[in-house]
């Protein structure tokens, strides 16, 4: 096996090439990148039947190991359209193949995450808020990770899509935030709005 498909865990010939069985071709940067770690560039034999198995049967993609994610980054930095199928120093990390969240981003590009809130709206202050009547509100935003949310924050509190939840309460005339599994959001929503 030389790389297993981004979408639906299939064998592919490369990490670039297109997956005969469901089409899918890498072309967003990040998909690229996950598509070089799901390759024998990053990952041993072993562990592309475990991230193909995973794929398939999760219907996402793993979690990589802090070194794959380097790696894989370093790799599409250098990478030339030419797919002969070599194999060079493959990382065999048995175990602690999902043990880290893949983060790679374009350099100088910042990384979002979809925010769920409840309560507060987006682009008042507590003070201009308190002007007004205290109504639940529901809104998604795109966070900043590492301006507006922690890495740490991203990594313990992402569901199965990579969105956070936060449920918003007025206590003491101001705003409280408190993380939330989707489940539970969706049933604090349901109630409160």
């Amino acid at each position: 096996m030389i790389a297993v498909c981004f979408q639906c865990g299939s064998p592919k010939s490369g990490p670039m090439t297109k997956c005969e069985f469901c089409q899918k071709k890498p072309v967003h940067h990040r998909d690229r990148v996950v598509s070089m770690a799901l390759s024998n560039e990053c990952l041993s034999e072993k562990n592309l039947k475990i991230g193909s198995q995973y794929i398939k049967e999760k219907k996402r993609i793993p979690k990589f190991h802090k070194k794959v994610a380097l790696k894989a980054a370093q790799l599409m930095e250098s990478y030339i359209e030419v797919d002969d199928g070599r194999n060079s120093d493959s990382i065999d990390l048995s175990s602690a193949f999902f043990q880290f969240e893949f983060d790679a981003g374009e350099k100088g590009r910042p990384k979002f995450v979809t925010v769920h809130c409840i309560g507060k709206p987006a682009n008042l202050s507590n003070d201009e808020f308190s002007q007004f009547h205290k109504k639940k509100t529901y809104h998604t935003l795109q966070w900043e990770v590492g301006n507006e949310i922690t890495p740490e924050q991203v990594s313990a509190n992402q569901d199965d899509e990579g969105d956070v939840y936060i449920w918003y309460r007025w206590i003491s005339n101001s705003w409280h935030g408190k993380f939330v599994p989707g489940a539970e959001f969706e049933q604090i929503k349901s109630l409160e709005l």
